[in-house]
């Protein structure tokens, strides 16, 4: 199949840089595009076959012709969703710091869609599901601590096992594995939760001892931990020069702790405190997911935290929850969202001449737009969830939340 190598003929919305750079397996080995791509589409299983099967296979080599050729990908639905309500997506953040760099890549892809070298630029490999934590709209895949209430809820398919790993041969994988890193320019850690995992561990030191502690580095982390067995990440961070810490966190108090199930807020403050005073170069920002359960407080916690000193303004990003209907801020009575997009747009005057990079601006400027759509129908499926999953925790949702008793 032919097709044009001029970067300027794929100036469009459809060509994504990932798929030439990028793989993202879950813990379960199914392998997707990127971290928002569905599940459900994806391109290959690293619990069957190797990494370069993976790269190389049926469904990535088609998304790649797709792409050259200006055929959208449904593995690419939930990019193309937030880009219609105007909102950054990782498609285009990617072709922003990405396709320029390596679209030689892209200008050497084999007539099948192959590539003939597994050079992967962009890390983001969730190695296992191991975490400490059961935030309310998580599950067993990436949560190891879900397992118990995956068992007993009806909502969720019972999972078959409590620890979830790429490969259960971890020393054989990491052999396949390290080679890559390389070429590594960016790592994304995520989870579980990845300062309990032993891979980000092994990685990061094995980074040090090759000299590539000038690439970027990114975490999102739910930032109840700085440490881990004998190590603490703080002490680890200091031998990298271009460390970022996205701190999944989407309210404060007791709101933070329902939605956020393990968490203690005394840690996080604590920890917020520590990291302040002995790495105050460390680049940290607030990750914050905006659901039907904190849509109406999500300012108050942005503000407080700016007024405590914890963070700038700007040190504030919005992801917009999309993966389970159930839990968007949508399901929310209409008048309900009227007002919370009120009171968005009050903070928005408030946050516009202080917010310098405009992160924090951008993100509630795209996300005030999601409060238009309408999933009303799922307000019932909401509510029954939080009856069911109160009970299994010992929870209750109108004591934290009275703001949406009535709903």
């Amino acid at each position: 199949m032919e097709f044009s190598t001029n970067i300027d003929d794929h100036d469009n919305d459809v060509m994504c840089i990932l798929p030439w750079i990028h793989m993202h397996p879950w813990p379960n080995g199914k392998t997707m595009l990127c971290c928002d791509s569905p599940w459900e589409h994806n391109i290959g299983d690293l619990r069957e076959n190797t990494l370069h099967e993976v790269w190389n296979s049926e469904r990535m080599k088609q998304v790649r012709l797709n792409m050259l050729n200006g055929k959208k990908c449904k593995e690419c639905v939930r990019c193309y969703e937030k880009e219609n309500y105007g909102h950054d997506s990782l498609r285009t953040r990617s072709n922003k710091d990405w396709l320029e760099k390596h679209w030689g890549k892209v200008a050497n892809t084999n007539a099948d869609g192959s590539l003939d070298d597994l050079h992967i630029a962009y890390l983001d490999f969730r190695f296992s599901n191991v975490c400490n934590l059961r935030c309310r709209y998580c599950g067993p895949e990436l949560s190891s601590n879900w397992y118990k209430d995956a068992v007993e809820s009806s909502f969720n398919v019972s999972p078959t096992e409590k620890i979830i790993q790429i490969r259960k041969d971890v020393d054989g994988f990491m052999d396949e594995f390290t080679p890559m890193l390389e070429h590594i320019e960016q790592i994304y850690w995520a989870g579980g939760e990845p300062i309990m995992m032993d891979e980000h561990w092994g990685i990061m030191n094995k980074l040090v001892e090759m000299g590539k502690t000038d690439i970027r580095i990114f975490y999102n982390t739910n930032f109840t931990k700085l440490k881990y067995k004998k190590y603490n990440v703080l002490d680890l961070w200091k031998n990298f020069e271009n460390i970022s810490i996205g701190a999944s966190l989407d309210a404060e108090g007791i709101r933070g702790e329902y939605q956020r199930k393990g968490t203690n807020w005394s840690d996080v403050v604590e920890n917020i405190e520590e990291l302040k005073f002995k790495s105050p170069e460390v680049d940290f920002y607030v990750s914050a997911t905006v659901s039907a359960y904190n849509a109406w407080h999500i300012t108050d916690f942005h503000r407080s935290w700016v007024d405590k000193g914890y963070i700038k303004p700007g040190d504030w990003y919005v992801n917009v929850l999309l993966n389970n209907p159930r839990f968007r801020m949508s399901v929310l009575p209409q008048s309900l969202r009227a007002e919370i997009k009120s009171k968005w747009q009050k903070h928005l005057k408030w946050l516009e001449p202080l917010d310098h990079i405009g992160r924090a601006t951008e993100g509630y400027n795209s996300a005030i737009k999601f409060l238009d759509d309408d999933h009303t129908h799922l307000l019932d499926e909401f509510k029954a969830f939080n009856v069911e999953f109160d009970k299994l925790r010992d929870e209750n949702f109108n004591d934290v939340y009275p703001e949406l008793v009535g709903i």
